[in-house]
């Protein structure tokens, strides 16, 4: 007779083909137990198959899932340094802007101090400098020769030695209204040093020199 699988000959007292190993017994010559290992067989067969093409459908799953996934990742990364990248132009802008903003105030602060120290106040001669016990005091008079009301203003003294090299300072403030004419005193109480050769008394920036 002829296997079934292959085509070749085999002997009528065969049960396996001798070239392919096919089973040539009939599923009716066989005993209960042969017959159940055997529908074993077969449905082990039909099984691995199934799994096999679920494993392959599976695997083609994962793979178009994985180029998907790449896809949407460099999309992503566009989209992010697309966004990095107009994030960094605006805090450039908003920095310039602010930079500008912060330059022009600088200027117009510094023109209203030039306009005050240059036009407005000014220290009147007869400033004093009088030790008494563990203190010095320096007392003098400020004029606003201006236009202007002035709201504020500090007066400033460097106590320096012999060699003008600076040992301390103090100050005092005026925080109420000086109208165009009018003059204001001040003292600035200062403990005493002996190292102290001379005075140097300002008011935003004008400076009135006094010597021991």
């Amino acid at each position: 007779m002829k296997c079934k699988k292959c085509g070749a000959e085999v002997s009528e007292q065969s049960s396996f083909c001798a070239i392919c190993g096919h089973d040539l017994r009939d599923i009716d010559d066989l005993d209960y137990s042969e017959k159940q290992e055997f529908t074993q067989k077969i449905d082990i067969c039909k099984n691995t198959k199934v799994f096999h093409k679920f494993m392959e459908k599976f695997s083609k799953n994962i793979n178009s899932a994985k180029i998907k996934l790449s896809k949407k990742t460099k999309e992503l990364r566009k989209s992010m340094k697309k966004l990095m990248k107009k994030f960094t132009e605006n805090i450039h802008l908003i920095r310039i802007q602010l930079s500008k903003k912060t330059n022009e105030l600088h200027r117009q602060i510094k023109k209203i101090v030039k306009n005050i120290n240059s036009n407005s106040l000014v220290i009147i001669d007869g400033s004093t400098c009088v030790t008494e016990d563990n203190y010095t005091y320096v007392r003098g008079s400020v004029k606003n020769i201006g236009n202007r009301t002035i709201k504020y203003f500090e007066v400033n003294v460097k106590y320096e030695d012999v060699n003008k090299n600076v040992l301390d300072s103090d100050f005092t403030n005026w925080n109420r209204k000086v109208q165009s004419g009018e003059s204001k005193e001040f003292e600035i109480k200062h403990h005493i040093n002996k190292n102290y050769q001379s005075i140097k008394i300002s008011i935003n920036n004008n400076k009135f020199f006094f010597k021991k």
